[in-house]
């Protein structure tokens, strides 16, 4: 029988520019934590403020980490605190 995962949310975040397999390991460890995984994807304006450039738009990355089948919600990371505000309503 096989184990089953705690009932909980999982969250990480990132900008995941030119998603890689160390992006993949990421959310297959993240995803095995919980039942659920969020992910914040960086926008565009947010990684300027941390004097980043993203390669592709945000929209590009989103969707790339929505397709992935570890994934089941994704948010557009637009400040620190944002993160928090977020996962303190999900439910």
């Amino acid at each position: 029988m096989m184990p089953t995962k705690p009932n909980r949310t999982i969250a990480t975040y990132g900008s995941f520019d030119m998603f890689h397999i160390g992006h993949l390991r990421l959310l297959q460890r993240a995803k095995a934590l919980g039942n659920r995984l969020i992910v914040f994807v960086s926008t565009d304006e947010f990684n300027l403020t941390k004097g980043k450039q993203s390669l592709f738009p945000y929209e590009h990355r989103a969707e790339i980490i929505l397709s992935s089948k570890y994934v089941d919600e994704v948010y557009p990371e637009q400040n620190w605190e944002q993160k928090v505000m977020i996962l303190k309503n999900t439910k």
